[in-house]
This record gives C-alpha cells, sequence and structure tokens, in this order.
C-alpha cells in the first residue's frame, strides 16, 4: 500500500485514477507486487483509508521523507527511468 502511495504522488493520481492504473499498467503492479491472478487490486476506497491513517500517524513529517527517499532506492531501476524522463530537455 505504501508503493501504491508513493505511486500516487509521483504521477499526481487521485484515489481512483491509481485504481484503474493498477489494472492497467503492468509495470505499475510489478511495482507494487500484485498479481491480479492471487489478488485483487486494491479499490479507491482502501486506498483513500490507507492514506488517511498515513496523515493520522504523520507519516508526512521528515520521517516520511526519509522513508521515501529510501524507498526510491531501493527501487533504482525505477529512480533512474524518472531521473532520465525529467533530464530531457522539451523543445519544439
Amino acid at each position: 500500500m505504501l508503493r501504491i502511495h508513493f505511486l500516487q504522488h509521483w504521477l499526481n493520481l487521485a484515489d481512483p485514477a491509481v485504481e484503474e492504473a493498477l489494472y492497467d499498467s503492468r509495470a505499475m503492479r510489478e511495482f507494487v507486487d500484485i498479481d491480479l491472478g492471487r489478488e485483487p487490486s486494491p479499490d479507491e476506497t482502501t486506498i483513500c483509508k490507507f492514506r488517511h491513517r498515513l496523515k493520522a500517524h504523520e507519516v508526512g513529517t521528515a520521517a516520511g521523507r526519509s522513508l521515501a527517499f529510501t524507498t526510491i532506492m531501493a527501487a533504482p531501476t525505477m529512480a533512474t527511468s524518472c531521473m532520465s524522463m525529467m533530464a530531457i530537455p522539451f523543445t519544439k
């Protein structure tokens, strides 16, 4: 669930959008370690409740940012891909 939360922030997705993206994107499912053959993707209500629990436990503080950085570093392939995308200059 925490990885889903990170995806929401990285890709600026609302709860219904991240739920749909998990069904549509194999890469996202693999990142959050969901196998649709074994288990369903969390629905938007579950994702919303999880986010509220994070806020209730103040995970958005400096400790939460540190955890997010650790998770990014644990997935170097994705971090490298994101950094590469941000480094591409957009010109006409």
